[in-house]
């Protein structure tokens, strides 16, 4: 999918962080994380990453004890695990 394309849908923070995740499926990362590796300031992530669950294309959860944030659509049973 065209960075162009999803920018006009999305807008350019949300095109940035499921950029990344589009070639990244199986990340699962902390906030922080997120934003260094897509570009985006962590105060913009956390909206963008608020607006993609409510949204159903990311997903929140506890791996090891720690919240993460994974790809909804690409994940596997290696990642799941209890939500939190």
């Amino acid at each position: 999918m065209s960075y162009n394309l999803l920018e006009k849908l999305f807008g350019r923070n949300q095109a940035r962080v499921l950029k990344f995740f589009f070639h990244h499926p199986q990340a699962a990362l902390a906030l922080g994380d997120i934003a260094r590796k897509s570009g985006v300031k962590n105060r913009a992530a956390r909206g963008v990453i608020n607006d993609l669950v409510k949204m159903g294309i990311l997903e929140r959860m506890r791996l090891n004890g720690k919240k993460r944030t994974v790809n909804r659509v690409f994940k596997t049973p290696k990642n799941r695990v209890r939500r939190g």
